[in-house]
């Protein structure tokens, strides 16, 4: 809601979608796609003149082909790979897969010296879906893989997973567990390697301050400011004139706490989509989905010769009222959707930080990079 109530603002302070006021309203879907399929045939029966909506994600296998029948935009932040190849018109994807995720998880691995790593992953579908991508890059980049270990979440010991992973002498783990399990997993590593520990590497679904806090405690803070690391999108770059209009739509939303927000790229993503997709509009002079849907992929990309760069929705639209072709380039840079509308983004590693999680970048992994480390 801080991303939609922020677009809000800034779209109606410049006057709106051809004149027309933007409005955000939320549908809970929850996490369970039982629930999210009436909440979503709620969300169409019940909201009026509905252009465009941020979201589906976690349950998006449940309820994309019902906002797909019903001819709505869709500006999802789902991982799930089923998408990476995805023919629905109406979907398009804002943020990097979780088998995207995987490569830059194996690059930052190479670059930060791990060439002979345990990979660590507990059994929850969401931990599994970035490992065939995570091994392929790493082998691809001349990694070898100590030991794959596929944990049961959550059990009261891991003791016989861990004496085998050291049994391998990796020189690092890459990993992606819940909170408890990585605990208990941590906790007996520390034991049973006479208190020494190891490089510990995971992904955005762990780069939050509930892992970090939990993992902080097991192991301590000087272990976690020596080893511990992770991988997750770039954020936004500060300072710049589409981030700066972020930061002041923000402040200007009514969202609380708004400054909570700032670095946080799953806010400044669906912003940018939501600035992107009032430009889209604009530019089609329709707020229809289907008419303006076509118009998406015109006003963002890379910025080329022909275009004219704008960083904020008030100078898009005064470029297209010149007659200007356009490529908007917003908080968290440019929108680089493919042709299966997946934008690519690029990636950053993150060191420990006890406030946030992802307060400074380490390294940061050009999208390029990437795209040559997924699997054929």
């Amino acid at each position: 809601m801080a991303a939609c109530q922020s677009a809000q603002t800034a779209i109606n302070s410049a006057g709106g979608v051809r004149g027309q006021k933007v409005a955000c309203t939320r549908e809970d879907a929850g996490s369970d796609p039982a629930d999210a399929v009436p909440a979503a045939d709620k969300m169409l029966s019940s909201v009026k003149n509905l252009v465009a909506m941020i979201g589906p994600n976690a349950v998006a296998p449940a309820t994309e082909p019902i906002i797909k029948k019903a001819g709505v935009v869709m500006l999802s932040e789902s991982g799930d790979p089923r998408y990476d190849q995805s023919t629905d018109p109406f979907f398009f994807r804002i943020t990097p897969a979780d088998d995207v995720a995987g490569a830059a998880m194996a690059v930052w691995a190479i670059h930060s010296g791990l060439k002979h790593a345990a990979f660590v992953f507990d059994n929850d579908l969401g931990a599994q879906t970035s490992v065939p991508t995570l091994t392929y890059a790493y082998k691809k980049l001349g990694g070898t893989i100590a030991t794959s270990a596929t944990l049961v979440a959550d059990q009261p010991s891991y003791k016989s997973e861990v004496e085998s992973l050291l049994a391998t002498h990796p020189d690092g783990i890459i990993t992606e567990t819940d909170p408890q399990t990585a605990s208990t997993f941590m906790s007996e590593l520390l034991q049973l390697n006479n208190g020494h520990f190891l490089p510990v590497q995971t992904d955005a679904t762990n780069m939050t301050t509930q892992y970090e806090h939990a993992l902080a405690t097991t192991i301590g803070n000087s272990n976690m400011q020596k080893y511990f690391s992770g991988t997750d999108i770039a954020g936004p770059t500060p300072a710049g004139p589409a981030y700066l209009a972020f930061t002041a739509a923000l402040q200007g939303s009514g969202t609380n706490n708004p400054s909570q927000f700032y670095g946080q790229v799953y806010v400044s993503s669906p912003y940018d989509s939501l600035i992107a997709s009032a430009l889209a509009m604009t530019a089609a002079k329709s707020s229809k989905p289907a008419v303006w849907k076509d118009y998406m992929t015109q006003v963002t990309g890379t910025p080329h010769a022909g275009s004219v760069t704008v960083n904020t929705y008030d100078a898009g639209v005064a470029a297209l009222k010149k007659g200007q072709h356009i490529t908007y380039v917003g908080a968290n840079g440019a929108l680089e959707f493919n042709k299966y509308q997946n934008n690519s983004g690029s990636f950053a590693a993150f060191g420990y930080n006890q406030a946030n999680p992802e307060a400074a970048a380490l390294y940061v992994i050009p999208s390029g990079t990437i795209a040559g480390l997924m699997m054929p």
